[in-house]
């Protein structure tokens, strides 16, 4: 692909050549928008070449953006976008599709400060579009859709939501309900649900996004039935094989998109905790994928099939990058739903085979990416003689994985997996090996201080406290945890909390008594901080008992997009904590402090006698707040709410049999404002 890429490129260079009548000098090109300097000047360009000039510049331009070569791709856009301008004015359809392109680019470069640019640029050719075209026309739905998906990964929920409601609208408009892209746009709409935690929401919308799809699947293959019938009994038999090859080519296209929308599916199932419907969904995914790769029999089988057709984009010559990723990915998630359903011998095979995928996937980036500078440097414009290391179907199930720095994240995240699988089977140093490989993989990407990187931090430290042979290196992991969490999400959040409870946990099975008292007593002040302000909440609003903190939860868990794997190995006692509430929490914390400070005593290790008092204190304080909200405010509230719903229902049923005056229509009303 990147060969007949660089054929084009070198094509397009030839155009310039030929219709400027000029060398050319990509290196002489402006990278500012605004500077006019350029090498071959509009004006000794013929009037009849020079629409073909911005054009070839264009095209110059979207090849580097394929390539990969973002500077140059936007040199080329920015020079073409300058023609057009002069050429028809600042606003005219060409700027639009240049600024769409340069938005794109700007997305697929990344970083927040680009995502911010390429939303100006979709804005600006938005605009034109509507100015050109209308607001109803098909396009400007398409620059729609794009504009939600460079706002959704600026965390701009509510825009996104409106932006492609809009597109929605349009398409339909257009196409009909059964439309391909109202298909697309239902699917991106359940996506954004789901990633923000609505998904009764994204269910709704990724129902109606695979019942068009199915239609569609099932519309072509009655053509295809149809037009194979009329040739068999002679009628168009030279016209109908071209247009057989194209009902084919559009059935696969829906049939691909079919098995997108299963995925998404089986992803709310899982996060609804449904597994066994995540699981059916991801299955005829698999099943869908697996038949257009020309079904083969395991992993290694596909992967022979893949290497031997040169892992072409091309529907027809076998499977690509993409489709091996996304069975990689499908094949992952079944893992996920096995690990929770308790068969662990099926999610073991599942993660292995997902990992194997991976890791051909990296090594072949790996020798693009290697190549990829040495052929633009030599000139080279044909096919690359790229040769990719078979990834071993055995690294994947014992000691043979290794650490490459071409490893994906997504990579460290099936190892994580298969440490936690190997972890309930009770094969510790499976689990571990695959837990370090892991680790180095996020920190080589990562860097030391992510978020990322303490959770794996943590899930070593719990696996290495349950040997019961390493407690020092399990300490060791969960105070570097405990140091990048209170660096990204503060000293008082409740994963520190964990972290401390955890800890002081191991020290007190090492007999550090002083040590563990002290891990103990701030996680008693996070747990004491949290829950004397869900028990104010409840004294003074009397509303039950709704926390203060519950929306600071919600908050939390709808901004980050948080995966199943990085909770499966979390299964002991200490670390499931966090499904309780504050008050279990807060006890369970107490007992184990009360406990290290009386082993404390008796061994004479010294303890911080102030902060103890000062905990002592505390607890006093909120254990009566407890007996005012248990045993005053609660029953009070209860009596209240009781008569008041026993009086309306008086009020109601006498009102069913009675005519009532203006006076008991007033007192009726009235109940309903008496405050709780």
């Amino acid at each position: 692909m990147e060969g007949m890429l660089l054929q084009v490129m070198a094509c397009m260079n030839d155009a310039f050549a030929i219709y400027t009548q000029h060398s050319i000098f990509p290196d002489a090109e402006s990278h500012s928008l605004t500077n006019e300097k350029v090498p071959v000047e509009m004006s000794v360009v013929p009037k009849a070449n020079r629409l073909v000039v911005a054009h070839i510049r264009y095209v110059q331009g979207q090849v580097h953006h394929k390539i990969g070569f973002s500077d140059s791709a936007m040199m080329y856009y920015g020079v073409a976008l300058r023609w057009y301008q002069r050429l028809f004015g600042k606003v005219n359809i060409y700027s639009a599709s240049v600024l769409k392109s340069m938005g794109g680019l700007c997305s697929d470069v990344g970083g927040t400060r680009n995502d911010r640019i390429a939303v100006q640029c979709y804005e600006d050719a938005l605009r034109y579009q509507q100015d050109l075209l209308g607001s109803n026309h098909s396009a400007v739905a398409g620059t729609l859709s794009e504009l939600a998906g460079v706002c959704a990964k600026l965390d701009m929920f509510e825009r996104v939501l409106s932006l492609y409601q809009e597109s929605l609208r349009i398409y339909m408009l257009n196409e009909g309900k059964e439309g391909k892209n109202v298909g697309k746009i239902l699917l991106f709409l359940g996506v954004v649900n789901a990633r923000y935690g609505q998904f009764e929401r994204a269910m709704d919308f990724l129902q109606g996004a695979i019942r068009i799809r199915k239609y569609l699947v099932g519309y072509y293959e009655n053509v295809l039935r149809v037009t194979g019938k009329s040739r068999s009994t002679g009628e168009h038999r030279n016209s109908g094989i071209n247009r057989d090859e194209e009902i084919k080519r559009e059935l696969h296209n829906e049939e691909m998109e079919l098995s997108i929308v299963s995925y998404n599916i089986g992803n709310v199932y899982l996060k609804l905790g449904e597994l066994e419907r995540a699981l059916s969904c991801f299955e005829d995914m698999l099943e869908i994928r697996r038949r257009h790769c020309g079904a083969p029999k395991n992993t290694s089988e596909l992967l022979d099939v893949f290497l031997n057709s040169g892992h072409s984009n091309e529907w027809k010559t076998g499977p690509s990058e993409e489709d091996l990723s996304t069975i990689a990915d499908a094949l992952h998630n079944c893992g996920c739903c096995y690990f929770f359903l308790k068969q662990f011998g099926k999610a073991l095979a599942c993660y292995n085979e997902a990992l194997v995928l991976k890791g051909t996937l990296c090594r072949l980036d790996s020798v693009k990416a290697g190549t990829q500078n040495r052929a633009m440097k030599e000139g080279e414009t044909g096919e690359q003689n790229t040769k990719v290391v078979h990834f071993s179907e055995s690294t994947g199930s014992g000691f043979g994985v290794v650490f490459n720095k071409g490893d994906s994240l997504t990579y460290a995240t099936t190892l994580k997996s298969i440490g936690a699988v190997h972890s309930k089977l009770t094969n510790y140093d499976m689990a571990l090996q695959h837990y370090k490989i892991a680790l180095q993989i996020q920190q080589s990407h990562l860097g030391y201080d992510h978020i990322v990187v303490a959770g794996t931090l943590s899930d070593m430290g719990h696996l290495l406290r349950r040997t019961h042979y390493m407690p020092d290196t399990a300490a060791r992991c969960y105070k570097e945890s405990l140091r990048i969490s209170k660096l990204k999400l503060g000293p008082d959040h409740e994963n520190v909390a964990h972290l401390l409870y955890n800890l002081g946990y191991v020290y007190d099975s090492m007999h550090r008594y002083n040590q563990a008292v002290a891990c103990y007593s701030e996680c008693v002040r996070v747990y004491g901080k949290r829950y004397s302000q869900g028990l104010l909440y409840r004294l003074l609003r009397c509303r039950g008992s709704n926390q203060s903190g519950q929306g600071e939860d919600i908050k939390d868990s709808i901004s980050r997009d948080i995966s199943f794997e990085e909770y499966q190995s979390s299964s002991d006692q200490a670390s499931d904590m966090g499904e309780n509430d504050s008050r279990e929490n807060y006890h369970r914390v107490l007992n184990a402090l009360e406990h290290s400070t009386r082993q404390a005593h008796e061994t004479g290790s010294t303890v911080d006698s102030d902060n103890i008092f000062r905990i002592n204190f505390e607890v006093l304080l909120l254990r009566f707040l407890e007996f005012l909200s248990d045993y005053i405010v609660d029953p009070t509230k209860n009596a209240i709410r009781s008569s008041v719903n026993s009086s309306v229902r008086s009020l109601e049923q006498a009102s069913s049999n009675a005519v009532m005056t203006t006076r008991d229509q007033v007192a009726h009303q009235f109940l309903y404002l008496i405050q709780e």
